[in-house]
């Protein structure tokens, strides 16, 4: 059933009377004799809003019946108020699809395929076969330019015979036929809210696209929301231009400039970090001790190469812990000429600490939570054990 109450974006306040309360799990669901709530359908989102100053938590089509749920029970004549400026972007967002998807399908030759909208960000997809940014710029300039003419958005209730040379039989299998016109871009079939004409949609801006399997997607903003985006873009450049102590107009060269300090100091960061886990290592193969107990706060990657420089360059046995905050990552290994079992010795470790991981003979690791204790437990355990034994 069409409402009519759709056809002005602005009919947002409503007293009505309820026929049907129900409650299930704590929330109830409540059904009006007439309704100024927007149900989702056709790609726009279902209004939000108030009743009796409730909120309405969700609204469901069920079994005939448009259920408006709300947190406490109603009964008798109810005020419903929508929430306009939620309505707007909605009702912007929607006529904007139907100029640029007729567009597309009449000028470009591609069809809708699909249309999404969560409110945040919306997108036609449409079956291009191959789409570039020439074309992107020119549908959104023709978009732009319609909506500087102010071309009407047309709501009519049309006789079924004065249309059928419009449309095919499965569109005018309804008992209420409502149309909308955008001359001359658009005349189709639809029951969503819309503004009244293209200039309420201000401008149209196309942010990027993708290829999908069925075409390309056009991901837009439009009207209330851009202008919403626009300040918010606004407000982080002016921020960041106070930051970098330059003007918007060299804020990417600032950042540019950043970005090579940045890469240069982590260059010179990986090379310092080189040059100390060498000496570390070197520390430990020149020690007289065979059996080596070390904590550190690298990488499990950096824990791994000390591991390697130290048995590969001396005779010892290894215990290194990487601390990872919450977590840590210990390695046991030891030098080719020891005999000692180091996956044996990681198992014992793994079952009692809950460990993951494992290795060889020579060679084994893994992480898990944090023991703050461990390496003083572990110098107590095995300080006095033979590497040169199985």
């Amino acid at each position: 059933m069409i409402n009519r109450h759709y056809d002005d974006y602005l009919d947002t306040e409503l007293d009505s009377t309820v026929i049907n309360c129900i409650e299930r799990n704590g929330r109830y669901y409540c059904e009006f004799e007439d309704t100024v709530f927007y149900f989702e359908s056709g790609g726009q989102r279902g209004d939000r809003g108030t009743i009796n100053g409730l909120q309405v938590l969700e609204l469901i089509r069920e079994d005939g019946h448009l259920w408006h749920v709300l947190p406490e029970k109603v009964s008798g004549i109810c005020h419903m108020s929508v929430d306009p400026l939620f309505r707007l972007k909605q009702a912007e967002i929607h006529t904007a699809s139907h100029l640029m998807c007729s567009l597309i399908n009449k000028r470009f030759n591609a069809r809708t395929v699909a249309f999404y909208n969560d409110g945040q960000e919306a997108y036609a997809e449409m079956g291009f076969e191959y789409l570039d940014d020439a074309t992107v710029r020119k549908i959104e300039d023709i978009c732009n330019d319609f909506i500087q003419k102010d071309v009407p958005v047309e709501i009519a209730y049309p006789r079924r015979e004065d249309v059928r040379e419009y449309f095919t039989e499965a569109k005018l299998d309804h008992e209420i036929l409502r149309t909308v016109r955008i001359e001359p871009i658009d005349y189709d079939m639809c029951g969503c809210v819309h503004v009244p004409s293209l200039r309420y949609l201000r401008m149209m801006k196309i942010t990027h696209y993708e290829k999908t399997t069925r075409g390309y997607k056009l991901f837009y903003l439009v009207g209330t929301r851009l202008k919403e985006m626009l300040e918010k873009y606004y407000n982080e450049l002016h921020e960041l231009s106070v930051n970098l102590s330059v003007p918007f107009d060299e804020i990417a060269s600032a950042v540019e400039k950043l970005q090579k300090q940045l890469h240069r100091a982590q260059q010179e960061k990986t090379q310092y970090m080189e040059y100390y886990v060498d000496s570390v290592a070197q520390r430990y193969i020149d020690s007289d001790e065979k059996v080596i107990f070390g904590q550190f706060d690298f990488d499990s990657k950096t824990l791994n190469r000390l591991a390697t420089m130290i048995i590969n360059n001396s005779s010892k046995l290894v215990f290194l812990i990487s601390d990872l905050g919450e977590k840590m990552h210990l390695i046991v290994a030891r030098s080719r000429d020891l005999k000692v079992n180091c996956n044996r010795l990681f198992r014992e470790l793994a079952d009692e600490y809950g460990l993951r991981g494992g290795g060889n003979p020579a060679f084994a690791q893994g992480g898990g939570l944090n023991d703050p204790g461990l390496l003083f437990k572990l110098t107590l355990r095995y300080g006095s054990i033979d590497p040169e034994k199985e």
